[in-house]
């Protein structure tokens, strides 16, 4: 499933539902001291999105942490039959 997210320069971007829950919780393993073999996630992050180098690891994981918020809560919640 794609989302549409605003970049830093106010333009709607597709990123998938998916890509967006690795990027948080990514992040979210970099503030504990988790390294990633490629290079930061933080810092791809930011070049995906617009985000200037200097916007903070912190800054970063809550934006994505209120987009996947946001998303939750306008997803439809299943019906008892539907869940098993």
């Amino acid at each position: 499933m794609n989302v549409q997210i605003y970049n830093a320069n106010e333009e709607l971007v597709t990123v998938s539902w998916f890509q967006l829950l690795q990027w948080k919780h990514a992040v979210h393993l970099e503030m504990l001291g988790l390294k990633h073999s490629r290079g930061s996630v933080t810092a791809h992050v930011k070049r995906k999105l617009g985000y200037a180098k200097n916007v903070k690891r912190k800054a970063i994981y809550e934006m994505l942490e209120h987009y996947v918020d946001d998303l939750k809560a306008q997803m439809p919640k299943p019906e008892k039959d539907q869940v098993r």
